[in-house]
């Protein structure tokens, strides 16, 4: 970054500047050969002992920061340059660096608040516009399918020694989402959205006397998600959502001896899922802390959460995120609560220009969970064992980034059956659901 005008300016501004705290003119003179020769690892060996011996001073502090910038590695640069702007608040050459340290490094909210504090010209020179209320807008929709569909449904229900037996097994999902990104001021951004999502199953009723009958049932959910979250300076990032879910049944009911014909229902419910979230930002790492109450299916669910996300280069091109939850689902108010472990994790990194890859995992027991600050809700009543995918996501401009999604879910469901003796017994089926999700995201 123009390194020769840099050495000039460090000249010119060492004849009129008064003495740095701590200044040291031999670490002073050493580091700029070391810097001027591009040698970035014995510079930052001589710095870190610099400053361990209680050495401090601008120019030591910018050489670090741009020794760090030159190998993209712009989060073990930031402390560096803005321990630089504190010696020299007004320096034009230390702000461009630690802006775009901020920007590189995926820190919007630092970045727009030191932006506020840069002269006109430097802000004409990044482009830089204030965030608007109207910051974008996402939109995605997919669908699922059961590779096992048919050679569960032609399997059917009963057994050759039971007399009757049903299932329903499950068809196809079908998603969409229009969402709008918001910020207000510097530190607050806004994210709303609605979610339309229509699974489709057959319920299934067999039977000696009449044999097997089959039924299209469904479940159709209208969703509004609100995500609020606050920079709190320091790093830390505050958290807020609610997730509200109108979902509407429709099923049937069996045979009885009291009602011999198969009866169909509809049942509406409201739930809602709420989220606290607080994280912090510690150079290469981002440590976070996510609590979630939620009554789904017409019980209580709770769950919380430890995230480690790592930046091992110190940039966004290689990051792994890792959530480990404790969550806990009663089904109803009388049924007992069963606490269960899951562990979520996503690698990610850049592939080629605008082109990143992300592998995810997640370990069951899924059923009655969220993830992704309760934008995504598994209300399935089938339990999810585990799920495993990839995501391509391709910024093809400054304005618009176009996302994949693909997930392969191993899910169980029950299948209840009654033998000769009149014992109704229930068995557990397994079947695999592929899911497509494709998102584009607009950016005002």
């Amino acid at each position: 970054m123009y390194r020769s005008a840099i050495a000039i300016f460090f000249l010119l501004l060492a004849l009129t500047a008064t003495a740095q705290e701590k200044y040291n003119a031999s670490v002073d003179k050493k580091t700029y050969d070391l810097y001027m020769k591009s040698n970035w690892e014995e510079l930052r060996e001589t710095g870190a002992a610099a400053i361990e011996n209680g050495i401090d001073f601008y120019f030591l502090r910018m050489r670090l920061g741009i020794s760090y910038y030159e190998d993209k590695n712009y989060m073990s640069a930031v402390p560096h340059f803005e321990k630089a702007i504190k010696f020299s608040p007004k320096d034009s050459i230390g702000l461009e660096y630690l802006y775009y340290s901020y920007l590189y490094s995926g820190q919007e909210a630092e970045t727009n608040i030191l932006a506020k504090k840069l002269p006109a010209q430097l802000k004409r020179k990044f482009h830089y516009k204030a965030p608007e209320f109207f910051k974008g807008a996402y939109s995605e929709g997919g669908y699922s399918f059961n590779q096992d569909y048919n050679s569960k449904k032609n399997g059917g229900a009963r057994g050759n020694q039971d007399l009757s037996g049903t299932q329903n097994v499950f068809k196809d999902e079908t998603y969409i989402n229009l969402s709008l990104f918001h910020s207000i001021g510097k530190r607050v951004s806004i994210f709303q959205g609605y979610n339309n999502i229509v699974v489709n199953s057959t319920r299934q009723f067999e039977d000696v006397a009449n044999g097997r009958n089959e039924y299209k049932s469904s479940v159709k959910q209208n969703e509004y998600y609100l995500n609020l979250g606050v920079f709190l300076g320091r790093g830390f990032n505050l958290t807020t959502a609610l997730h509200y879910l109108n979902v509407k049944v429709q099923d049937f009911e069996p045979p009885t001896v009291a009602n011999p014909l198969v009866t169909s229902y509809t049942l509406t419910s409201n739930d809602l899922v709420g989220n606290l979230s607080l994280s912090k930002r510690l150079g290469h790492t981002e440590l976070g802390l996510t609590t979630v109450f939620a009554n789904l299916n017409g019980g209580k669910q709770n769950q919380n959460s430890f995230t480690f996300i790592w930046y091992p280069l110190g940039n966004l091109n290689l990051y792994n995120i890792s959530n480990f939850t404790l969550h806990n689902n009663k089904a109803n108010d009388s049924s007992d609560a069963v606490t269960s472990f899951i562990f979520d994790e996503k690698l990610g990194f850049k592939v080629a220009d605008k082109l990143w890859l992300e592998a995810v995992f997640t370990s069951g027991p899924i059923l009655n969970y969220s993830e992704s600050n309760a934008f995504i809700i598994y209300n399935n009543v089938d339990k999810i064992k585990y799920k495993a995918g990839f995501n391509i996501i391709s910024p093809i401009s400054e304005n618009v980034e176009l996302s994949f999604r693909y997930l392969f879910l191993s899910q169980e469901y029950d299948i209840t059956k009654t033998n000769t003796t009149g014992i109704t017994t229930i068995t557990t089926n397994n079947l695999l659901i592929h899911k497509l999700i494709g998102g584009i995201k607009w950016t005002f």
